[in-house]
């Protein structure tokens, strides 16, 4: 029998892509483009409470990775027009979400490692004025 490496689990490879890639604004974005940016967010957050739920027996890893790519589409919400405004009371009412819904301490360094990395991309693009 070839010796061969077994296949990445999907958990692995969903925790790769959302923290080592770029992704598209989410659709929620597209479909409401008039809504501020929280609206945007707070929707989402819905959203990823929803999906957790759904998710109630999936291995730590996949709940890690779905956190972490629904996390990096929703910051990339906020930011997206070119502006960080609302930005510190988004992280804070996620972290609460977290709180709330007891997620681990590795999902909450997942969440705010995604909000400092959309926030200094913000600034680095010279979004505040």
């Amino acid at each position: 029998m070839p010796d061969t490496q077994p296949e990445t689990p999907l958990g692995t490879r969903l925790a790769r892509q959302c923290l080592d890639t770029d992704h598209p604004i989410d659709e929620l974005s597209a479909k409401h483009p008039s809504a501020e940016p929280l609206h945007h967010f707070s929707r989402a957050i819905i959203s990823l409470i929803n999906e957790l739920d759904a998710y109630d027996r999936t291995s730590e890893l996949e709940r890690r990775a779905l956190v972490a790519r629904a996390t990096r589409a929703r910051l990339r919400t906020v930011d997206h027009r070119g502006n960080a405004y609302g930005a510190q009371a988004a992280a804070a009412r996620m972290e609460h979400t977290c709180i709330r819904r007891d997620l681990t301490a590795t999902h909450l360094s997942l969440l705010l490692t995604a909000y400092h990395a959309a926030t200094s991309t913000s600034a680095q693009k010279g979004n505040r004025s």
